[in-house]
């Protein structure tokens, strides 16, 4: 004999007005909404061979497949609704993950049954935890429900006997003195259809307003694919447009006009990213710094009690500190090995160019490092400039087939042109016509001849070396011992005469020597 659904069954598991509801979820469901968006239902979930199918079966009173070797490898999704006749339909739904050629032939896989009994009778699971049901040892919001399912014996027994099977286990005993409300399948199905319906009636709201953002999502996606470009003058019309609109945004991007809404929030890392200019400018500001604090090889202290300047922007290799002194003697030694026609005191002009070659080295590094994130910054902007105009797929290629070959083009040209434009500080003759050269020198001598007059005055007033002279005492001293203590001293040493001198004039070349075509002006390192 057929098996149908109890009406019962139906009745209990429906409560009055829940049926307008759950039709509409369960149309959202066919539509293929529940891939993009999460509609409320219940999910029966445990270990294997835990009882899911058995519990499902009692609720439902739709027989599942259980076997104590079998266990269900997929979601089971069913869905009851009242019918003038009773029948089953199977079908399978398949994933976002399968290809479209899976998801057809799964999509044509149809079962109809005309009997419940077709489909496959036996489980022996069960689960009775007193310690659980009573909500003590671990707390749930909406506590717990005890069922007893079907063991071997009576595996074959219809459900109506399998409910009468359960309500006289759990009227005796240790359940007998648990609330109705809490034990049973009847009891069960009443949860479950109040629980369900007040969820769909508190997620009813959001789920309007989500499945109107992916509505508006899908939309734009839309607009960004644009009009139909099926011939091949469409597809050049599309590309035009998609050209101008590009040209358009990379235009604001550079001129610092950051109307379009494109451009979002500058707080946001992916607004400030946006924002071109801006970003560039703050690298050269960045790099300015680097060059001011670490674009020189060494930086030379009267004292070796001074520090060297940091960076702002990034701490990296930090210049030699060495003393003018200890310098002087490395000097006076490439002197003597470099000697020429020159007369005592006189050195070869060509010494202040390697000196200088050997000041600027970390030029090169530095600029390199600059360009790189000039360019890093530009790449980015580009790969979100294109990603928000055209969908993803056309934008992928774009960038993959025109935006990318072209920025990996620039960049060999960046790397030559900062070659080109190193060279000249790199190797060659010291050579400027900036007037500022001899003034440069002159200050630098004047500083260092203010210094000593400072420290010859400390001796002769017989105190520790001063900042200013009004920190000397005020006392007579004889004007001879004055004019003296003041009176410049002749270097007898010619060799250290000369590298002093040519260590003013590289100082001075440093400072003066015009780096416009690398994007900074140099800092005074002479101290």
């Amino acid at each position: 004999m057929s098996r149908s659904i109890e009406p019962t069954v139906m009745d209990s598991l429906r409560s009055k007005g829940e049926a307008s509801l759950l039709d509409a979820i369960d149309l959202l469901r066919r539509q293929g909404i529940s891939h993009y968006i999460s509609l409320p239902q219940l999910i029966v979930c445990g270990d294997q061979s835990s009882g899911k199918s058995s519990v499902l079966e009692a609720i439902s009173g739709i027989p599942f497949p259980t076997r104590d070797n079998m266990c269900t490898r997929f979601a089971t999704e069913v869905i009851l609704r009242r019918a003038p006749t009773a029948g089953v339909s199977i079908a399978i739904v398949p994933s976002e993950g399968r290809t479209a050629s899976e998801r057809q032939s799964l999509q044509n896989f149809q079962e109809p049954l005309t009997a419940l009994e077709e489909l496959p009778a036996g489980s022996e699971s069960e689960m009775s935890f007193a310690n659980l049901a009573r909500n003590q040892d671990i707390d749930f919001r909406l506590g717990w429900h005890v069922l007893r399912n079907r063991d071997y014996d009576n595996r074959g027994v219809s459900l109506p006997t399998r409910d009468a099977i359960e309500m006289d286990f759990f009227s005796k005993g240790i359940w007998g003195g648990f609330p109705r409300s809490t034990v049973g399948i009847d009891a069960l199905r009443t949860r479950l259809s109040r629980v369900l319906l007040d969820q769909i009636r508190n997620e009813l709201p959001d789920l309007v307003a989500e499945i109107q953002l992916s509505i508006q999502e899908t939309r734009d996606t839309l607009e960004r694919l644009g009009s139909p470009r099926r011939t091949l003058d469409e597809q050049r019309m599309f590309l035009l447009k998609l050209s101008h609109s590009f040209h358009l945004l990379v235009k604001a991007a550079t001129d610092g006009t950051y109307g379009d809404s494109f451009f979002g929030d500058p707080k946001t890392r992916e607004g400030y990213s946006r924002r071109l200019r801006a970003v560039i400018q703050n690298l050269l500001l960045d790099y300015a710094a680097d060059m001011r604090a670490r674009g020189h090889r060494r930086h030379f202290a009267d004292s070796n009690r001074q520090t060297v300047p940091l960076s702002n922007s990034e701490l990296g290799t930090q210049p030699e500190l060495v003393s003018r002194s200890s310098f002087l003697g490395d000097i006076s030694e490439v002197l003597k090995r470099a000697r020429g026609r020159e007369l005592p005191g006189m050195y070869n002009p060509l010494i202040v160019g390697d000196l200088f070659f050997e000041q600027a080295e970390p030029w090169e590094k530095l600029t390199e490092r600059h360009l790189r994130k000039v360019w890093d910054a530009t790449r980015t902007f580009l790969d979100m400039a294109v990603s928000h105009l055209t969908d993803d797929v056309t934008a992928g290629t774009l960038l993959d087939e025109v935006v990318g070959p072209e920025m990996d083009k620039r960049w060999m040209e960046l790397e030559a042109k900062l070659q080109e434009l190193i060279t000249p500080y790199q190797k060659g003759h010291p050579v400027t016509y900036n007037h500022y050269f001899t003034e440069t020198i002159q200050n630098v001598r004047h500083r260092r001849m203010e210094e000593e007059v400072s420290r010859r005055l400390s001796t002769l007033y017989g105190v520790q070396q001063i900042t200013s002279l009004e920190e000397l005492p005020i006392k007579k001293v004889k004007t001879t011992s004055l004019v003296t203590a003041l009176s410049r001293q002749n270097e007898a040493d010619m060799n250290y005469y000369a590298s002093s001198e040519i260590l003013d004039c590289m100082m001075a070349f440093y400072k003066v020597i015009n780096p416009r075509v690398l994007g900074t002006s140099w800092a005074d390192f002479a101290n």
